[in-house]
């Protein structure tokens, strides 16, 4: 996976050094991968139509996809927030330095939509993408503001023109528990996945893994790569998720459904989605990568 680079030594030999592992080693199929850990591919407004290098406690105006040089088809090119008093705030703290701070009640979002052509690839097309929807890989990494919440609360939501879409949330109900949601608007066959977690204001990152191939009865969603926190072997669906139409419902937002519903009240660290299926292999690397990172 490339990972190892050769360098010389003082005495003209070589020796190998291994780089750190990341997510768009996987070759080609991590599609998206929005960032809040890394300055380098956030944003804030220049107060004159354009955008500028963000600081600790800056408003988020634009992030990168940080996959968009490596995948076959990206998933937009970047996501943004055009109104200021909607865009999530980049804070830092000691251990984990920084993230998205959403706060809900400030409708605070990123999207990226054909409506505007922001983070399309193309001015009439968002992106060149199509999600197989019975064979992807999510995995998010946020944190609740609280254990509870008083309505569904969206981290992540791609949706097509023909409604077929994948979301993960906290789900409001008699117990508050992080469920997945997988659409086919074609057959309007839709599937939750509930995964009997209770939702918690502490750090976690979920792994949503759809490999229904023709029986539509595989699809594993879990915490903190322990595949017995969540469920396994649930139901998915059949079908694609299309966003290469000239068509202003193809969108993608972090931190809410849509762009006037059920925002999310927490931190987002990082969204990355596959276009296949990660091998158990590929899987360990990263829940490699995300347990060191995150502490967990």
């Amino acid at each position: 996976m490339g990972l190892t680079q050769a360098m010389k030594n003082t005495t003209g030999g070589y020796i190998t050094k291994r780089r750190r592992f990341i997510p768009t080693d996987i070759g080609g199929t991590c599609t998206a991968w929005y960032d809040f850990t890394d300055l380098s591919s956030m944003y804030k407004d220049d107060g004159s139509g354009g955008y500028a290098a963000i600081a600790a406690n800056d408003n988020i105006a634009k992030i990168d996809n940080k996959a968009k040089d490596t995948a076959t088809a990206p998933l937009a090119n970047f996501m943004v927030q055009g109104t200021d008093s909607k865009r999530p705030q980049l804070l830092k703290d000691g251990k984990l330095n920084y993230h998205g701070s959403f706060v809900a009640a400030d409708d605070n979002h990123v999207v990226a939509t054909k409506l505007t052509a922001e983070g399309a690839i193309a001015t009439n097309n968002l992106s060149n993408a199509v999600l197989d929807n019975d064979a992807f890989t999510l995995i998010t990494v946020f944190k609740p503001a609280a254990a509870t919440v008083s309505a569904d609360e969206y981290i992540w939501r791609v949706h097509d023109a023909s409604s077929s879409e994948i979301a993960i949330y906290v789900d409001n109900d008699t117990a508050d528990t992080i469920q997945a949601y997988n659409a086919n608007g074609g057959t309007r066959i839709n599937r939750v996945l509930a995964s009997g977690q209770p939702s918690t204001d502490a750090i976690q990152y979920w792994t949503y893994l759809a490999n229904a191939g023709s029986t539509d009865t595989t699809a594993d969603f879990y915490k903190n790569g322990v595949t017995s926190a969540g469920i396994g072997d649930g139901q998915g669906t059949a079908g694609d998720i299309t966003l290469s139409a000239d068509n202003v419902l193809n969108y993608m937002l972090i931190g809410g459904k849509a762009v006037n519903a059920n925002f999310f009240n927490g931190v987002v660290y990082e969204i990355m989605v596959f276009d296949a299926v990660l091998s158990t292999s590929e899987l360990r690397l990263m829940d490699k990568y995300l347990q060191t990172k995150y502490h967990l």
